[in-house]
C-alpha cells in the first residue's frame, strides 16, 4: 500500500524517474532521497517499477518505502554496493526490492558489492525487503547499533545471506528467509582490526536452506542468542561457533543456541568447491560460554552435535538429536561440559562419544539404540567387526567427570545383527564416579545382555556411587567404601570396605 501522498516524495511523480528497467533513473532516485534528508528525515516512495541504478551511496536519515517485490532498485554496477546508507538514525526501509545481476556465478564473487550495507546506522529497521542476485552479502551490517532487519527474503547471493560485523550491537535479525546465499545464511563475525566485539545481537525465527557454507555462523562477538531458526539443508555445519584464526576474529563469547531445528546439515551440493565440517551444531576453538538447549538435530551428514578442543564452559541441555549419519554427540578436548536431560537417539555410530574431556557432567540424558549402520536399508548388510564394536555412549581418556542417571538402551529385536555393543564404556579415565544409570543391551547374544556400565582398561580413581547388582563379584577398583552389592547368581549381599568385598548375612 502507498504511503499518505501528503507525507513522501515520490520518485516518480516528484523526481521524474521511469522505472522501466531500462533508464537510467540514478540520479532521480539520489535526489529523492538527497531531499528526503534535507527534511530531516521524510519518506521516499517508490511505486511499482523496476528503477536502474548505478549503485548509491547517501549520508543521513531518511525513510523509503515501496509496493513490494514489484518496487525494484536494479543495479548492474560491479563498482559499488546497490544502496549503501551511512549514519542514518530513526529510518524504515520497507517493502522493495534490491536486486543485481550476480546468478549465481561464484567465479564473479565480490565481498565489496552488496545489496543493502548499512553503515552505522543506529535505531533503523529493514523489514519486508526483496534482496536477490548480489555479488556480495545480500545486507550487510556494521558499526550499526540498536538496529533491526526483520521478514527480509534474502536469495541467490554470491557472499552471506545477512552479515553483521564492524562492532555492531543491540542488533535484532528476525523472521528472514534465506535461499541460496554464496556463504552463510547469516554470520556474526568480530574481526580484531574493527578493535571492539559485535555484542547483544539476536538471531531469531529465519529460515535458511541451501546455503553454501553454514547456515548460521557466531565468528567472534559477545552475547549472541540464536533462537527458533529452522536450518535445512546446508552446504557444512548447520550451526557454528568459534574463533577463526584464519581471519583474525575474536573469540566467540556468551552465546545461546536455544530451540532450533537443524534438518540435513552438510547434505547440500553447491555449485562450488567447499571445505568444512558437515555437522548439525559445531562448538569448536575460541567459544567461550556456550548453552546449546532445545535444540532438534536431526539427518546431518556426519555428527549431529559436536564439541571440540579450545571450548570451554559449554552447556548442552534437552536437546533432540536423531538420525545423523555419525555419531549423535561427540565431546573432545575441552573442560567444564554440563550434559543434561538429551535424548540421542538412532544415529549411526555413537549416541556420545566423549574423548579427553575433563570436569563433566552428564545426567539424565537418554541414549537409545544408536549404532544404526543400516540406516538407509534396515535389516540389509552384513555389519563389520568394526560396526559391531559401537557403543550408546563412550567416555575414553576423561577425567573429573559424574555419569548419572542417565538411560541407556538397545532394544531392537534384530539380535544376529549386533548393535550397540555396551550401554556406557569408560576406558583410560581417571577419577569417573557413575551411578544410578538404568543400561540395558541385548548385544549380539541374547545370553550376554549388559545391564551396567562397563569399566574396561586403565581405568584410574573410578567409582560407583550407589546399589548394584550383577552376577559374580565385580572389579573392586571402581567402588567405594561401603558400597553395597547384591549377587543375583547367589543370592548373597556383598559390601565393599575399601580394599575388597566381604560377604554379609541377609536378614
Amino acid at each position: 500500500m502507498a504511503p499518505n501522498p501528503n507525507s513522501y516524495l515520490n520518485v516518480k511523480t516528484d523526481f521524474g524517474a521511469v522505472g522501466d528497467g531500462s533508464t537510467d533513473d540514478t540520479a532521480a532516485v539520489r535526489n529523492a532521497i538527497g531531499e528526503a534528508i534535507r527534511m530531516g528525515g521524510a519518506t521516499v516512495y517508490v511505486p511499482h517499477g523496476t528503477y536502474k541504478i548505478s549503485g548509491i551511496e547517501v549520508t543521513g536519515s531518511f525513510s523509503l518505502v515501496g509496493d513490494g517485490e514489484s518496487s525494484v532498485l536494479f543495479s548492474d554496477d560491479r563498482t559499488r554496493s546497490v544502496l549503501k546508507i551511512n549514519n542514518a538514525a530513526g529510518s524504515v526501509w520497507r517493502s522493495f526490492k534490491i536486486k543485481s545481476t550476480a546468478a549465481g556465478d561464484y567465479t564473479k564473487r565480490n565481498p565489496l558489492l552488496n545489496g543493502l550495507f548499512l553503515f552505522r546506522v543506529e535505531r533503523c529497521t529493514a523489514d519486508e525487503l526483496f534482496v536477490e542476485n548480489t555479488y556480495g552479502a545480500g545486507i550487510l551490517v556494521s558499526g550499526c547499533t540498536g538496529s533491526s532487519i526483520e521478514r527480509c527474503s534474502v536469495r541467490n547471493t554470491l557472499a552471506d545471506g545477512i552479515h553483521v560485523t564492524g562492532r555492531s550491537k543491540d542488533c535484532i535479525i528476525a523472521r528472514n528467509t534465506l535461499t541460496d546465499t554464496g556463504d552463510d545464511g547469516i554470520a556474526v563475525v568480530s574481526y580484531q582490526s574493527d578493535q571492539d566485539l559485535c555484542e547483544r545481537i539476536l538471531i531469531t525465527g529465519n529460515h535458511v536452506v541451501r546455503s553454501w557454507s553454514r547456515g548460521i555462523a557466531h565468528i567472534g562477538g559477545r552475547s549472541v542468542t540464536i533462537s527458533d531458526n529452522l536450518i535445512q539443508a546446508t552446504a557444512v555445519t548447520g550451526i557454528l561457533v568459534e574463533e577463526d584464526t584464519n581471519y583474525s576474529t575474536y573469540q566467540s563469547y556468551d552465546t545461546i543456541i536455544h530451540h532450533n531445528q537443524i534438518v540435513q546439515a552438510g547434505t547440500y551440493v553447491t555449485p562450488r568447491p567447499i571445505t568444512g565440517n558437515r555437522f548439525g551444531v559445531e562448538i569448536a576453538s575460541g567459544a567461550i560460554g556456550v548453552r546449546v538447549d532445545g535444540n532438534t538435530v536431526k539427518e546431518s551428514q556426519t555428527i549431529g552435535l559436536a564439541v571440540t578442543g579450545g571450548t570451554s564452559g559449554v552447556e548442552i541441555r534437552g536437546n533432540r538429536i536423531f538420525l545423523n549419519r555419525g555419531s549423535g554427540v561427540q565431546l573432545s578436548d575441552t573442560d567444564k561440559i554440563l550434559f543434561f536431560g538429551n535424548t540421542v537417539e538412532s544415529n549411526v555410530k555413537y549416541g556420545l562419544f566423549a574423548a579427553r574431556i575433563a570436569y563433566g557432567v552428564f545426567a539424565g540424558n537418554q541414549w537409545l539404540n544408536n549404532n544404526f549402520f543400516d540406516i538407509d536399508s534396515p535389516g540389509t548388510g552384513t555389519p563389520s567387526p568394526d560396526v559391531q564394536a559401537i557403543d550408546n555412549a563412550n567416555f575414553y581418556q576423561c577425567s573429573d567427570c559424574v555419569i548419572a542417571d542417565n538411560v541407556s538402551v538397545d532394544d531392537r529385536t534384530d539380535r544376529a545383527r549386533a548393535r550397540v555393543e555396551r550401554a556406557i564404556e569408560i576406558t583410560g579415565s581417571r577419577r569417573i564416579k557413575v551411578g544410578g544409570n538404568r543400561c540395558f543391551v541385548y548385544n549380539a547374544d541374547p545370553g550376554k545382555a549388559i545391564a551396567t556400565e562397563s569399566f574396561l582398561s586403565n581405568n584410574q580413581d573410578c567409582e560407583r556411587m550407589d546399589l548394584f547388582a550383577g552376577s559374580g563379584v565385580p572389579n573392586s577398583t571402581v567402588y567405594r567404601a561401603g558400597q553395597f552389592y547384591f549377587r543375583t547368581d547367589t543370592k548373597e549381599q556383598y559390601v565393599y570396605d575399601g580394599a575388597a568385598w566381604r560377604k554379609i548375612a541377609l536378614t
